[in-house]
């Protein structure tokens, strides 16, 4: 009798297990598809570098083994509402564990004398997990002279963001792999200390962005594009 009660159990998470994983493979086949169509003809390809990295993308969602290296395909600095400066990091990462975007600048004086910048930010610390593909618009904030990251801050945010995500965790008994998918909560973002970036300019600013993972993986470096009427805009 107690051998068939464990029979019955064993057999029932088997097939709980087998719900989760089919529901999961079916989710991942949808991102994949929906990156696909994404990355198939973006606004941005006349960018030879930005075509690349899209077929690179595109190759190792066929390629039939799970890549873990991020690729940032694109970032441009914009101003989508006339108003909050916003970066657009069009990331792929098909492992969904993104943490993070490194920002690099490199400041020439008149003098041709170089200052680097570099700074870190895990903006992505409060997703469970981050899509396959991701266009999300990231707030920032224009850089002005000796800003830099608040570390403590930050620090703060990430304890609250895990926190955060525990609980959701924990309230969802990790069963619905689509609602552990979602973006945090409104508050959370709403919440996220400063990203500061400056402006790039022909000769005097140079911004490299890059985004990396929570394994420490992390993308090739590209330049930050903005389109010279958002730059003028900007800089005012």
């Amino acid at each position: 009798m107690i051998w068939l009660f464990v029979s019955v159990i064993v057999l029932v998470a088997t097939g709980l297990t087998g719900c989760r994983d089919t529901e999961e493979k079916g989710w991942r086949e949808f991102e994949a598809d929906l990156a696909m169509k994404h990355l198939a003809d973006p606004p941005q390809l006349a960018d030879a570098g930005v075509r690349t990295r899209a077929k690179a993308a595109q190759a190792r969602l066929q390629n039939g083994t799970l890549d873990r290296n991020p690729i940032l395909i694109y970032a441009r600095l914009g101003l989508p509402d006339g108003n909050q400066p916003k970066l657009f990091p069009t990331s792929f990462d098909e492992d969904e564990d993104l943490r993070g975007l490194r920002i690099i600048e490199e400041h020439l004086d008149p003098n041709g004398k170089s200052t680097l910048i570099e700074e870190d930010y895990p903006i992505y610390v409060a997703w469970a997990r981050t899509p396959i593909f991701d266009p999300t618009a990231i707030p920032v904030e224009v850089r002005a002279e000796g800003k830099r990251k608040d570390e403590r801050l930050w620090r703060d945010y990430i304890i609250r963001a895990l926190d955060d995500v525990v609980r959701r965790q924990v309230d969802e008994r990790l069963t619905d792999y689509k609602r552990l998918k979602l973006p945090p909560d409104k508050e959370m973002l709403d919440a996220m200390p400063p990203v500061y970036m400056s402006v790039p300019e022909p000769n005097k600013v140079r911004v490299v962005v890059s985004v990396y993972d929570r394994a420490g993986n992390e993308s090739e470096g590209i330049e930050l594009y903005v389109t010279s009427y958002e730059r003028r805009e900007l800089q005012e």
